[in-house]
């Protein structure tokens, strides 16, 4: 999209609903303006690249609007226009610098074109990562009438608060490149840092529906471990994020005094890194459907289960889109994926059971059943083609030629001993069954028993 303000070609990538039709103009949709980081790529969005954001919401009735570039720009119109922020926001060498006018475009220029173009409706939320966060606040805050609502994921939400100035004066010139760091807004005593500080205008924020959330930089289930102090060993990302954390603690507490209403998640460990926004982005969606009147937003996966499915890719993983909101069951809570499901309970945490392990579990009762809750995802046996569950009563294990089957109790200890899959007995063909004075289960080669108190092996 060529911008005037810019003085240069934007690119966009526009997630669009299954069936849009362009040429459909008598169906329009709302927008979702989503907003990279510090870093951003100059040719791709990193909402594209490090989150699964074109299968998550495939099956949702709005248009996501990823801005493509804004190295360093915090989505401003710069006060003077920096040689060095410039150069870094090149698509290629022989692209044309422009202008640091961020606030310009977004505002005043993509709208129409995604309203007369894409047939967006004119019902807008505004959301971003890191630099992305604090530029979604204050856009909102600068032009309330343009949003609906906004979201922050780990954005630094009060530019002057302690320290905060400082703060941003080296990430600008000593880690991204700005030839004055004062060339965005100036000193810290230019009214320019009032204007754009998300806390200063707060009262201008009230009405919209607002999201922010900020892990505590502890570590979190997506990081390593240092070894000491519950720490990650990514240091970088950990300071990254106690200042964001800081900094939005900054800004709900203003929003308590001033009586704004704001969705806080600022308690859970974790690091400043596309895990937690990837994570963060689903949470705030049905926030964010609701302010957008977007009908059938999707269903919510939450908690620990949450934390599993992006560990396992999300959307775009093995597991697919949710099919089922979080269901309670014996004890703990499932959550149903188009390919297969995720259990947790208290005391095994969450893990995945799919395919015809799957419909094996269920036929067994599920976690209603004497297996109980799995102890483990799905997992390829080692050495020959196979996938087992453990769960906290017994086992499931598939092979090609085998199909899906339990073993249990006292056989699967004798099964264990023997070498599993890998021993003379080979993957169970049966389940587990009652035999005159004992039970049995029948493997590819032989069948183990429990019979009159012993354990005989055949």
């Amino acid at each position: 999209i060529f911008s005037p303000a810019m003085q240069r070609t934007v690119p966009i990538q526009l997630l669009v609903p299954t069936g849009y039709n362009i040429n459909d103009a008598a169906t329009t949709y709302p927008e979702l303006y989503q907003l990279d980081g510090l870093r951003a790529d100059p040719n791709i969005t990193d909402w594209s690249r490090k989150a699964d954001t074109q299968a998550f919401f495939a099956d949702k009735r709005v248009l996501v609007v990823q801005v493509i570039g804004g190295y360093a720009s915090f989505f401003q119109d710069w006060e003077t226009q920096d040689a060095g922020i410039l150069n870094q926001s090149k698509q290629n060498v022989l692209s044309p610098a422009g202008q640091l006018k961020w606030e310009s475009f977004l505002t005043g220029e993509l709208p129409g074109v995604i309203g007369s173009v894409f047939h967006g409706n004119g019902t807008r939320a505004v959301s971003g990562l890191s630099m992305g966060g604090t530029s979604a606040f204050s856009l909102a805050a600068k032009h309330p009438a343009l949003y609906k609502a906004a979201a922050s994921y780990s954005g630094y939400l009060d530019s002057q608060a302690p320290g905060m100035p400082e703060f941003l004066h080296y990430v600008l010139a000593e880690q991204s490149g700005a030839s004055n760091a004062d060339d965005m807004w100036g000193p810290p005593t230019d009214p320019a840092w009032t204007a754009n500080n998300p806390t200063a205008q707060i009262a201008n924020l009230k009405g919209i529906s607002l999201y922010m959330s900020a892990g505590t930089g502890g570590n979190g289930p997506y990081d390593q471990p240092l070894g000491f102090f519950g720490l990650s060993a990514s240091y970088v990302g950990a300071i990254l994020e106690v200042i964001a954390n800081y900094s939005s603690q900054s800004f709900a507490q203003r929003a308590v005094a001033g009586g704004i209403a704001v969705t806080t998640d600022l308690g859970n460990p974790g690091i400043h890194d596309w895990p937690y926004w990837s994570g963060e982005y689903k949470k705030s969606w049905p926030q964010l459907a609701a302010a957008l009147h977007v009908a059938n937003p999707g269903f919510v996966v939450q908690g620990a289960i949450a934390i599993k499915w992006n560990l396992l890719g999300g959307a775009k993983g093995v597991l697919g889109q949710p099919t089922s909101n979080e269901i309670a069951i014996a004890g703990g809570a499932v959550s149903h994926f188009t390919g297969g499901d995720i259990y947790w309970s208290p005391s095994t945490g969450a893990h995945e059971v799919q395919g015809l392990n799957l419909a094996k579990y269920n036929e067994m009762g599920g976690p209603s059943g004497f297996l109980g809750f799995p102890l483990t995802d799905e997992t390829d046996t080692p050495t020959k083609p196979g996938k087992y569950n453990h769960f906290a009563n017994g086992d499931i294990y598939f092979s090609p030629s085998t199909g899906s089957h339990e073993v249990h109790g006292l056989i699967l200890e004798e099964w264990a001993r023997q070498g599993w899959e890998n021993s003379r007995f080979g993957f169970p063909v049966s389940d587990e069954f009652a035999i005159p004075n004992g039970r049995q289960s029948n493997f590819q080669a032989g069948f183990i028993r429990f019979v009159n108190g012993q354990i005989i092996g055949s």
